[in-house]
């Protein structure tokens, strides 16, 4: 581009004086070498010269050192910047459901039931002991001695009764009277706590078990004389008759005995 302006111009010039085509040659040749901007400003700024300029200018003038371009800068890339994440906003919280006009009905879980406590087994009844008397929480066994041996039994062991009138065996199922003698400092010491109402049992020598209920009390001298009324009670007392029933006697001193009677 800057060679075809400085053919131009010099074509022009050689219009003027072909004298100075020689110079216009070897002036491009050294314009051609130096830098394109400087050309660039001879080329357009240099005003048509005159004869008598252009004779002088034919002597070869003296070669200018050739001006090199700086050379350009390094780019230094910058690093590109970080791509910054977007951090979406967190999202609103919905606001929560009113509370519905009729509330749903609560399901209770059923409650689990009830382990059930383990049965205790009834104790067992305690074995039935032949030949028993028993009141007041104590229970006696007795001898059948009957009127031959009954008060030999209760001397020799104060702890025990013994049958004396009546039937002598005890039998609670013979719809008989049995008497029944024991000492006041030993097994028969409670009879004198007996009222009516309160229970005896007695179980005879065949484990058969009976209760009767006291229904009257008398204290008798030794021949069985009633000590306030009078009244002979030998019969009642020493007896078989008189249904199923039973007898008690025990001493309160040593002439006067109580008796408890009880069916």
């Amino acid at each position: 581009m800057i060679n075809k302006k400085i053919l131009v111009t010099l074509s022009t010039l050689a219009v003027l004086s072909s004298g100075f085509l020689a110079f216009a040659f070897t002036r491009n040749d050294q314009v051609a070498s130096q830098p394109e901007v400087k050309t660039e400003q001879q080329s357009s700024q240099a005003p048509p010269k005159s004869s008598s300029q252009k004779t002088e200018e034919s002597a070869p003038a003296p070669s200018e050192p050739a001006v090199e371009a700086p050379a350009p800068e390094a780019v230094v890339e910058e690093p590109a910047p970080e791509p910054v994440e977007e951090v979406a906003p967190a999202p609103e919280p919905e606001p929560a459901p009113e509370p519905a006009a009729e509330a749903e009905a609560i399901v209770e879980a059923p409650s689990p039931a009830p382990t059930p406590a383990p049965e205790v087994a009834p104790a067992p009844a305690p074995a039935v002991v032949s030949q028993t008397i028993s009141f007041l929480g104590a229970s006696y066994h007795y001898a059948m001695g009957g009127r031959a041996g009954g008060q030999a039994a209760i001397d020799s062991n104060p702890g025990q009764a013994s049958t004396w009138g009546g039937e002598a065996s005890g039998n609670v199922a013979d719809g008989l009277s049995t008497h029944f003698i024991g000492h006041e400092y030993g097994a028969f010491a409670p009879v004198l706590s007996l009222s009516a109402g309160q229970v005896i049992t007695v179980v005879d020598s065949n484990g058969q078990s009976r209760n009767y209920t006291v229904n009257g009390t008398v204290d008798v001298d030794d021949h069985a004389i009633g000590v306030n009324d009078k009244v002979d009670y030998w019969d009642q007392i020493t007896g078989a008759g008189g249904g199923e029933r039973i007898v008690l006697q025990t001493c309160i001193t040593n002439t006067i005995n109580r008796i408890v009677f009880a069916s």
